[in-house]
């Protein structure tokens, strides 16, 4: 394998700048001559008509219950923020006007008001004082605009130990000594009973399980700097639940959304379209807090099961088009189009187009993923998925690392029961860019030319390509790690029909969880 010299670094490295550039400058794209709405977080005004800036509305509520036709146009004023969550609606635009930043959506508080911490009996750990009930369980403490972040302490009730990471874990695997921003935070898997084991530094525990010496429904936080509204510039809290709740057939332009729990953006079923928009602090809540405090049987068991990402459909799927968005710093996945159910009826996932995005420490950037578990059911669609264009920084780094899993990978189709349970038919992952993963570019049963066209992308890897069935076959259950060698390339080209893969080496210490190359 080649090692890729210094110039092919700083040349992607340039391309990925130009396009964060261009995504975060973009102008707004929405259609003229409609019934347009305006919005002013600063000067607006509820109780006016919205139709004019000088009579915009002010709140995402307004927004959400006037009832709005198909082909309005709703326009959020640039530098403005909005706290909360919002559902769109069927068939209408949402972008920006003015001059600025796009209009940012944050799911989360403002908890930088040092009147708001409160130093307990345990050196270093303050309380939140404003209450945070468990169905908004918080998912991440973000400090300083993301130059620091909180690492998340989780229980299994059942046991009562902490269960932020796996069971039999090792430091080689990346698990347990997690970076905040700013040093390693060492976690071991051991007894969880009292303030006192919130003793790394920024971790946090949202305390809804009733701990005796906690306070319910309250967040605590160890910070040895002193209170943390007076040390810190800005801290966010999320909690848990989606910035917007997508409708069908609407498009979403030139909006940031940030700091929610769960998604920036659930999507409806059918003609979704992302664009020019920026995602980043998504995701980080549990994804069953009410069975895990009442210790009821969680489907994926006792241990804490965080979700969150950037843009989803989850459920059938026609027509989900995302391009030229920037996602960063997300818990799961960037985009993804999933599905797992039982229902005995027929199922799409079809048109789908994720193209010319720019993705920068997320878990994963791309997910398909459709099973049907009936086997009296018609068999899913899965066809017409466009992966094109796409720049991949980091994969794995940056705040997604404190998942338990690491299940890190750029492109990710999980296990064989896609495969098993859908006819898959024009699904292609052409002319992207991978770019220092911590762990793989692909985790994929499609592993053959008729379920996955591959060609002409670029891999710049500390020495990983993939995770694949050990002998290339969709439907072996048994996979295994395909180092970056020639004879595995090789082997993928003639076996899982990649085409025109440049692949090379980067030094191994480039792959560091506080040295992702920065843009």
């Amino acid at each position: 394998m080649k090692k890729a010299t210094t110039a092919q670094i700083n040349d992607v490295l340039a391309q990925a700048t130009a396009r964060k550039e261009q995504i975060l400058n973009s102008a707004s794209c929405y259609p003229e001559n409609r019934p347009t709405y305006y919005v002013d977080s600063l000067s607006g005004n509820d109780m006016l008509d919205g139709k004019t800036p000088e009579t915009a509305w002010r709140s995402i509520e307004k927004v959400g219950n006037t009832a709005l036709n198909s082909g309005d146009v709703v326009l959020f004023k640039r530098g403005c923020v909005w706290r909360g969550t919002m559902r769109a609606q069927d068939g209408v635009t949402y972008s920006a006007y003015g001059e600025g930043k796009k209009p940012e959506f944050y799911g989360s508080i403002d908890a930088s008001d040092p009147n708001d911490w409160v130093e307990t009996m345990v050196k270093n750990v303050w309380l939140f004082r404003p209450m945070i009930a468990y169905v908004k369980e918080a998912g991440s403490v973000i400090i300083n605009g993301g130059k620091l972040w909180g690492i998340k302490i989780c229980e299994n009730r059942l046991t009562g130990e902490r269960c932020d990471m796996q069971r039999g874990a090792t430091s080689q695997m990346g698990v347990l000594d997690v970076f905040n921003g700013r040093k390693y935070v060492h976690r071991e898997r051991g007894p969880f009973n009292s303030l006192k084991d919130i003793k790394g530094d920024l971790e946090f525990y949202h305390n809804y399980f009733g701990k005796p010496d906690m306070l319910d429904d309250h967040l605590y936080l160890n910070c040895p700097d002193g209170n943390p509204g007076q040390v810190f510039e800005s801290i966010e809290i999320s909690l848990r639940y989606s910035v917007f709740a997508a409708a069908d057939n609407a498009t979403f332009d030139n909006l940031c959304f940030k700091y929610a729990g769960v998604h920036g953006m659930s999507c409806g079923h059918t003609n979704n379209v992302v664009r020019n928009c920026e995602f980043a602090w998504l995701g980080g809540s549990g994804m069953f807090p009410e069975a895990y405090a009442a210790c009821n049987n969680p489907p994926f068991g006792h241990d804490t099961t965080r979700l969150g990402n950037g843009a989803e459909v989850y459920g059938e799927c026609k027509g989900f088009v995302v391009e030229n968005c920037y996602f960063h710093q997300i818990y799961d996945t960037a985009v993804t189009s999933q599905m797992h159910t039982t229902a005995n009826q027929a199922y799409e996932m079809r048109d789908i187009k994720w193209n010319n995005n720019l993705f920068d420490r997320c878990a994963c950037a791309f997910e398909l993923w459709m099973v049907v578990d009936n086997p009296e059911a018609p068999k899913g669609q899965l066809k017409n998925v466009e992966i094109s264009n796409n720049i991949i920084l980091n994969t794995g780094l940056g705040w997604s690392h404190q998942r338990c899993d690491w299940g890190y990978a750029a492109f990710l189709t999980w296990g064989v029961g896609t495969v098993r349970t859908c006819d898959i038919k024009n699904v292609s992952l052409n002319n992207n860019i991978f770019f220092n993963d911590l762990r793989y570019v692909m985790f994929t049963t499609f592993t053959s030319p008729d379920l996955l066209n591959v060609e002409n992308n670029k891999i710049f890897s500390a020495g990983n390509l993939g995770l694949f069935p050990e002998d290339l076959n969709p439907l072996n259950d048994n996979t295994k790690d395909f180092d970056g060698t020639e004879e595995n390339l090789k082997l993928l080209e003639e076996k899982a029909g990649w085409k025109n893969t440049e692949y090379y080496l980067l030094d191994k210490k480039a792959v560091s969880f506080d040295n992702a190359y920065k843009i």
